[in-house]
């Protein structure tokens, strides 16, 4: 059955290249999430203000990969902080799992502080409200890039 799952670290570019070769993943895509601003733009989230994070959202087969097998993906590959930015939860480039509904969010919530158990994780979790797409550009950067 399909289903979808948000997570930021850093720059998306690299992110949406990885997420892409798991098994199961059926797609992935760059763009903005967890912010205040209705209308994104990769320049108004460069320029700051807007609390959109830069974030790849994955469409995925749950036959094939679980949400708790993405969520230890990220954590393995990323760690509880991917953005380097502990705290700053204005960053574009701060680590964030945003969940799609209660259920993610209480199975990232619970993945976390096992996995973490008291530690500090710079790594938001929340809801993550609306997704907004990236400009074209920015789909598929990493693929685009090696072609030239």
């Amino acid at each position: 059955m399909k289903a979808y799952a948000s997570f930021a670290a850093g720059c998306f570019w690299g992110v949406e290249a990885e997420m892409q070769e798991i098994p199961g993943v059926l797609d992935a895509v760059s763009g903005y999430q967890g912010g205040r601003t209705a209308d994104p733009t990769y320049e108004k989230v460069c320029e700051g203000g807007t609390g959109h994070a830069e974030t790849v959202r994955v469409t995925f087969d749950d036959t094939k990969v679980t949400y708790a097998q993405l969520l230890k993906w990220y954590f393995d590959r990323y760690g509880a902080d991917p953005g380097g930015r502990r705290g700053d939860r204005e960053s574009q480039y701060r680590g964030a799992v945003f969940a799609e509904d209660e259920a993610q969010l209480a199975e990232a919530r619970a993945y976390v502080a096992e996995r973490f158990a008291g530690r500090d994780v710079g790594t938001e979790i929340k809801l993550g409200g609306p997704f907004h797409r990236a400009e074209e550009r920015h789909q598929d950067y990493e693929a685009k890039r090696r072609r030239r």
